[in-house]
């Protein structure tokens, strides 16, 4: 199966079971066990950061999103005013998306990979959110030189997996143990009893760098922002980034009970205090470039 046919596969199963691409509408959604997108509020807490992070940085009228997926960060800056064109390569992504935006005259969709898009058109505004992993980033990044206008602005939201460490994966482990989860406390002491902290620490250091049996696709890239920045500072001046997420990602959606919303911004808070005083490694990135 390609990537294409697995984010065709994924996006169709997602909204089988309820899923709703629209920041303003979104339900719960019990088919997500672990994922922040199963409970609205673990969405506020989480992502919607990063989101408002991108749409106050946008520049000029005409947006482009590379990777936009069924379109939920597209039709936001649509709203805005701005002319949007989402692309993807997943053409059933496309699909919802252009259902769940019809509305907007000014936003546009078509399904097509970065490196076969053509255009006359030059953007005031790049985004790649959550897409440049999946890329050659230098070629990536190459063409979207070619596809600004002068002075535009590029804006990054992408994961680091890369600096995800085993101290990163203890950490993630401890929490997982000691906060109310998916997982039964029953069944939190039979792993215990049966596999070594070791053993259970370097399964999820491959859980979050998607390696072993959690390998989604060889396009997936496991970066540093040391990466992105050197090929950046060719042709772009950053302007402004933040590096955060050292474990929250893949706990925030397993949090159960009746004070889960709760123990979510708790955790929110905990790792932003890991980050900024350097106890952990941050594993994602926003960021934003003017080129010169």
């Amino acid at each position: 199966m390609t990537e294409e046919e697995d984010f065709d596969r994924q996006i169709l199963e997602r909204i089988q079971h309820g899923y709703i691409p629209d920041i303003r509408n979104l339900k719960r959604v019990d088919y997500f066990y672990n994922n922040m997108w199963r409970e609205p509020r673990f969405f506020e807490i989480y992502f919607l950061p990063k989101i408002k992070y991108v749409l106050s940085h946008i520049e000029g009228i005409n947006v482009l999103e590379v990777g936009c997926g069924p379109g939920y960060l597209s039709l936001e800056i649509a709203r805005m005013g701005k002319n949007v064109l989402g692309i993807d390569y997943s053409c059933e992504s496309i699909k919802v998306a252009k259902k769940y935006g019809e509305k907007y005259p000014n936003l546009k969709y078509e399904c097509v990979d970065y490196f076969k898009f053509k255009t006359r058109q030059k953007f005031d505004t790049i985004i790649f959110f959550r897409s440049l992993h999946h890329m050659d980033i230098d070629a990536a990044i190459k063409k979207t030189i070619d596809l600004l206008v002068d002075q535009g602005t590029l804006i990054i939201c992408e994961p680091i997996r890369a600096e995800f460490t085993y101290e990163n994966a203890l950490f993630a482990l401890l929490l997982r143990l000691a906060l109310q989860t998916n997982i039964t406390y029953k069944d939190k002491i039979k792993l215990l009893d049966e596999h070594s902290l070791v053993d259970l620490q370097k399964n999820i250091y491959e859980e979050y760098k998607y390696l072993g049996n959690f390998k989604q696709s060889d396009n997936d890239k496991n970066i540093t922002f040391d990466d992105i920045y050197r090929i950046l500072r060719k042709n772009f001046n950053i302007q402004d980034f933040i590096l955060e997420d050292s474990v929250i990602e893949k706990i925030i959606g397993s949090l159960r009970g009746s004070y889960r919303f709760e123990a979510a911004e708790m955790l929110k808070k905990i790792d932003e205090k890991l980050v900024r005083e350097n106890f952990l490694k941050p594993t994602s990135v926003s960021l934003v470039a003017k080129k010169r």
